[in-house]
């Protein structure tokens, strides 16, 4: 019973965090807030979408020394809440991500409108090769662009780990809730971070 709570869980926070608001504009711009000035628990992050920073993200990871992890995932993805239960929920693979990284939970299907101020148009490279260009209109929508531009790659779970000039150190595609592969793709991260 608990693997199902769990799955349902941030659709029932997205759910309430939609009711709760009287207008669109303060739900938007409570959300737009991006990564705050103090640093969130990885498990915070997970409770919660907000627009990708990689400026204020880049600086805290330059400021603390730490690399970063980003983390693509989505409302909608089964594998995701299996992993986030069987594997992100043990305790001590929560205590590493914590004392180890600057983290980010990119929601690819988060439907939160962009401010209207934001770039509307992402440049994309297809799998098959063709460029392409996607209108961003949603967090969603620019997360996504983020990792197919960037990473090119579509699939969630999907987890970078990248030093503070945003090259790659080490990717992950966990669609498994082995624990200790998981540590080691964290401690191999730290590593090559490290070794820079």
């Amino acid at each position: 019973m608990r693997r199902y709570s769990a799955m349902f869980l941030p659709l029932a926070i997205l759910f309430f965090a939609s009711c709760s608001g009287n207008s669109e504009d303060s739900s938007n711009e409570d959300r737009s807030e991006s990564l705050n000035e103090t640093t969130l628990s990885f498990q915070d992050e997970l409770k919660k979408s907000v627009l990708f920073d990689e400026e204020k993200l880049l600086k805290q990871s330059l400021q603390s020394g730490k690399p970063m992890l980003l983390y693509f995932t989505g409302y909608s993805c089964v594998n995701c809440r299996r992993i986030e239960d069987m594997t992100l929920s043990d305790p001590d693979i929560m205590d590493y991500i914590d004392r180890h990284f600057i983290t980010a939970a990119l929601y690819v299907d988060d439907r939160t409108k962009l401010p209207s101020n934001f770039k509307a148009h992402k440049k994309l490279k297809a799998a098959n090769g063709n460029n392409g260009t996607m209108v961003l209109e949603t967090y969603g929508d620019y997360h996504y662009s983020i990792e197919r531009s960037k990473f090119e790659r579509s699939s969630q779970p999907y987890f970078v780990i990248l030093n503070g000039d945003q090259e790659l150190l080490i990717d992950a595609d966990y669609r498994d809730s082995d624990i200790e592969d998981f540590k080691k793709f964290l401690k191999r991260g730290v590593i090559y971070y490290n070794s820079n």
